[in-house]
C-alpha cells in the first residue's frame, strides 16, 4: 500500500490501487431515495491511516454496508471532491475473508486512539507466515467479533482493565514472548505471537458494554465464550483442511487449551516449552500493567 496522496490534490488523476485503501472498514453509513427512484449513498469509512466520506448512486440500497463491516472501494479515475466528500463509482461489500488484509489497518478512531499500539499490531500480524495470517483473518473477519477484540478490557478491576485492555494485552504477550524466545533454540516465535494476539479472545468476549461501561457475563456464559473459541478454531482447520501442520495444530493446541487431550504419539516437548514462554510472558504483562496501575510495587 502506497502512502495516501492528500485529497487537496483534485485535479490530479490517480489510479485508485496505487494510492488508496481497496479495503476500508466501514464507520457509518446510510442513503436516501430520490424523485427518480435512484438511491444516494453515503458512508463514512476508514482504512490504512485514510479517513473519509464516499458517495455513491445505485438502483437500489444494500443493506449490508452497516457500521462496522469491511468493504471495497471501486475508486473513480479521477479523484475529486464535493461538500467534504468524495464521489466514488461504489462501495461493495467485502464479505470474503481476504488473508492478505491486515485487519489492524482498519481499526477506525473510534475503536481505537491508541496509535502507537496499533502500529505495533501491524507489525506483529506482518511478522507471521501467510498460514498464520489465514487464521487470524478467519477468526476476526466479522467485524463485531474484531471490534469486541479490539474494544473489550482484559479484566473489569485487574490487569489491562478498560477500554481496549485486550489489545494491549495480546500486544504485550507477544512481544514479551518474542524477546524471551531469543534464548530458546528451536521454538516456534511465529506459534508464539500468533498464540500471544488470540489467546485472550474468550475472556474479552466474557464482556459486554451496558449502561457505558464494561459489564463481565455470567460464569456460565464466560465457559461458553471458551468453548465457541475452541469450536471456532476447530471449524476453521476443518473447512481449510492442511492449513496448520500437525505440529503447528499441536503447539496452538497446547498453548491455548491446557486441559485438552493431546496425542501421546504426536507429542512434543518443545510444545511444553513454547507454552511456558507465554505463560510466563502474559504474566509479565499482567505484573507490568499493575504496577503501572500502583498495583504491583
Amino acid at each position: 500500500m502506497a502512502e495516501v496522496i492528500t485529497l487537496q490534490h483534485n485535479e490530479v488523476s490517480y489510479c485508485y490501487s496505487d494510492f488508496l485503501p481497496d479495503i476500508v472498514r466501514v464507520v457509518d453509513a446510510g442513503y436516501d431515495m430520490d424523485e427518480q427512484g435512484r438511491v444516494g449513498n453515503i458512508a463514512y469509512v476508514y482504512g490504512n491511516d485514510f479517513q473519509a466520506h464516499l458517495t455513491w448512486t445505485s438502483m437500489d440500497a444494500n443493506e449490508q454496508i452497516q457500521k462496522g463491516t469491511l468493504a471495497r472501494v471501486f475508486w473513480p479515475t479521477l479523484l475529486t471532491e464535493v461538500d467534504g466528500s468524495i464521489p466514488i463509482v461504489r462501495l461493495v461489500p467485502h464479505s470474503l475473508v481476504d488473508h492478505s488484509v491486515n485487519l489492524f489497518e482498519t481499526i477506525p478512531t473510534a475503536w481505537s486512539r491508541n496509535f502507537e499500539l496499533i502500529d505495533r499490531a501491524k507489525e506483529l500480524w506482518t511478522q507471521l507466515p501467510e498460514n498464520f495470517r489465514v487464521l487470524f483473518n478467519e477468526l476476526f473477519w466479522d467485524g463485531a467479533e474484531f471490534r469486541r477484540y479490539v474494544t473489550a478490557p482484559a479484566s473489569i478491576n485487574g490487569h489491562h482493565n478498560g477500554w481496549g485492555g485486550n489489545l494491549r494485552h495480546g500486544v504485550e504477550v507477544a512481544e514479551h514472548a518474542e524477546r524471551i524466545s531469543l534464548d530458546v533454540p528451536g521454538v516456534s516465535t511465529e506459534v508464539l505471537i500468533l498464540a500471544a494476539l488470540i489467546h485472550n479472545t474468550p475472556i474479552a468476549n466474557g464482556f459486554s458494554w451496558m449502561d457505558n461501561q464494561w459489564v463481565q457475563l455470567s460464569k456460565y456464559a464466560q465457559r461458553d465464550c471458551r468453548q465457541r473459541f475452541k469450536s471456532q478454531i476447530t471449524g476453521i482447520l476443518e473447512r481449510l483442511p492442511g492449513l496448520l501442520t500437525d505440529s503447528e495444530r499441536q503447539t496452538l493446541w497446547n498453548i491455548l487449551f491446557a486441559n485438552c487431550e493431546v496425542d501421546e504419539a504426536a507429542w512434543q516437548p518443545l510444545a511444553t516449552i513454547e507454552k511456558e514462554i507465554l505463560s510466563m510472558a502474559g504474566r509479565l504483562s499482567c505484573a507490568l500493567n499493575l504496577r503501572n496501575q500502583g498495583g504491583v510495587q
